[in-house]
């Protein structure tokens, strides 16, 4: 089992664009447009030729929707999809809370002019009444 000469081969497989072997099997990185099923079978197919029993993953490719794993496993847009609904929601759920916190109708409701503390017009406290008792 020759590690140099089977990544060799592999790396000859036509949109084959990187190759590694480690004890657990051997991962093969394909560009998108290559069916990876096929890589796969040819990958597959070299190893045993050499007398490598180790299994092949292939990241990268395209595979039939029916069959899973391949660029779609490692595709970011279907979570993206599944994700952005409900991140949306939460951002519209912020903002009407936001409003709702500082609407005129809240803001009248817990103004400082319904409070103790009256001001004037030019934003300046009131000016206290004077008071009857002799200093």
């Amino acid at each position: 089992m020759n590690d140099a000469l089977l990544e060799r081969q592999l790396r000859k497989i036509p949109g084959v664009l990187a190759v590694s072997t480690s004890i657990e099997g051997i991962t093969v990185l394909v560009h998108p447009e290559v069916h990876a099923l096929v890589i796969e079978a040819q990958a597959s197919a070299i190893a045993l030729r050499l007398g490598d029993a180790r299994g092949v993953a292939v990241i990268g490719g395209s595979r039939p929707a029916a069959v899973g794993g391949g660029r779609n496993q490692f595709d970011v847009l279907p979570k993206l999809r599944t994700v952005a609904p409900a991140a949306a929601l939460v951002g519209v759920a912020a903002l009407v809370a936001t409003l709702a916190v500082q609407s005129p109708i809240g803001w009248f409701r817990g103004s400082p002019a319904n409070s103790q503390h009256h001001q004037t017009a030019a934003g300046a406290p009131a000016p206290k009444a004077p008071s009857s008792a002799p200093a």
